[in-house]
């Protein structure tokens, strides 16, 4: 009897086949089960690196984690926030837009998601995303600390000074905060913007807000009276000038010309004799106000009485450039060259500062302008008047 070859090798091959099938089915189920036992311990591990601050090395572990289980919504997400850490924005968004879109995500994921993703449109500066996703984000979970402070950061980058306001309301709601002193800088913003809209009625709206959260809130008196004066409403600006003199009399240099002129204007230029007395009621060594008695010591030609008390001003304050100057110029109306001569140099060695400078205590930025919000690291309220220089006075001849 003769033996088919062919149908034993298809016996065989099918054996082989089957054989090598049930090997792969048990080499997959065991691989599995050895991912599912080293996917916690991997996640875990990245997540005591992220703690650590090893984000490169965490990086590559969660990358490892979602090729193993594309399901761990989690690793996603902190793989975009390593992403965002690196300024690789595009992909951190990517990541964190595509986790949104996924079917069947619970309440609490989608909130972290959102988060996230909001946080990449504030660092990217997409200030319209930013808040669109806040927006969102506290429309899901309500508003925490955390998305009232960031939407009013993000509504006051886009200069709507109310939305920014109203969130940052939220936020003293949110943390029990009692001080609402910080609004009244959107509505000093908010007053500044229709300044220059020439829309002074309506500025001045904003900055009697801005006192009913803050009434020693002195550069709102400031910008009101700058906006009654510009209307040549005088008498109303000089209201408002006072009070603020009132609140910060060592500042009165920012006033004390405008007052001047003003009583001027209105034929009253004796008043400010009172202006200057009042405020060395409170402080009479403030040079300022010295400083004005003394020039209308000039104008009413009492030259000699003025110039005695320039000098005594620079024998409490050697370092006052304003008197300096009017005591080196009065030397020479009064034919002294030799000794305005003497003053003037002293001024140029000395390099006394002729305009006060105010000075950020935050961050040290300087400028000449009295502010209410820092021009560099927009801090509110942190101008402070720069100290000046103690000086020696110059030698007698």
């Amino acid at each position: 009897m003769e033996i088919d070859l062919s149908f034993w090798h298809l016996i065989v091959l099918g054996v082989l086949a089957l054989g090598s099938a049930y090997f792969l089915i048990w080499y997959w189920k065991k691989l599995g089960q050895r991912r599912e036992m080293l996917t916690p311990t991997l996640y875990l591990d990245a997540l005591k690196n992220l703690l650590s601050g090893e984000e490169s090395l965490a990086y590559q572990q969660l990358k490892m984690v979602v090729a193993a289980d594309s399901g761990n919504v989690d690793a996603y997400l902190r793989l975009g926030d390593i992403l965002r850490h690196k300024n690789q924005l595009e992909r951190s968004i990517q990541i964190h837009r595509d986790l949104l879109l996924r079917p069947n995500l619970a309440e609490a994921e989608k909130g972290l998601i959102l988060r996230s993703l909001a946080a990449d449109y504030l660092h990217a500066g997409d200030w319209d995303r930013a808040v669109k996703t806040l927006e969102d984000l506290s429309g899901q979970n309500g508003y925490d600390a955390w998305s009232a402070e960031k939407l009013s950061l993000a509504y006051e980058k886009k200069k709507n000074w109310e939305e920014a306001a109203r969130a940052y309301a939220r936020l003293l709601k949110v943390t029990g905060e009692k001080n609402t002193t910080y609004l009244a800088k959107f509505h000093l913003l908010a007053g500044r913007d229709w300044v220059d809209k020439k829309q002074y009625h309506e500025a001045r709206l904003e900055y009697k807000e801005a006192l009913g959260f803050d009434e020693k809130l002195d550069v709102a008196y400031l910008y009101i009276a700058d906006s009654y004066q510009t209307e040549k409403r005088t008498e109303d600006a000089i209201e408002f000038w006072k009070k603020f003199l009132g609140l910060s009399p060592r500042l009165g240099f920012l006033v004390y010309p405008k007052l001047e002129r003003a009583y001027f204007e209105l034929g009253k230029f004796g008043e400010i004799t009172e202006v200057y007395s009042e405020v060395l009621q409170k402080d009479p060594k403030n040079s300022y106000a010295l400083l004005g008695l003394a020039r209308i010591l000039e104008k009413r030609g009492r030259a000699s009485q003025a110039l005695e008390q320039y000098v005594a001003m620079l024998e409490n304050d050697p370092g006052f450039a304003p008197a300096r100057q009017a005591v080196a110029r009065l030397l020479l109306e009064q034919k002294r060259p030799s000794e305005a001569l003497r003053e003037t140099e002293f001024l140029l060695d000395s390099l006394v500062v002729l305009r006060e400078r105010f000075c950020c205590s935050r961050c040290g930025w300087m400028t000449s302008d009295y502010f209410f919000l820092c021009g560099t690291c927009g801090a509110f309220r942190t101008a402070r008047l720069e100290p000046s220089r103690k000086v020696s006075a110059p030698p007698s001849d």
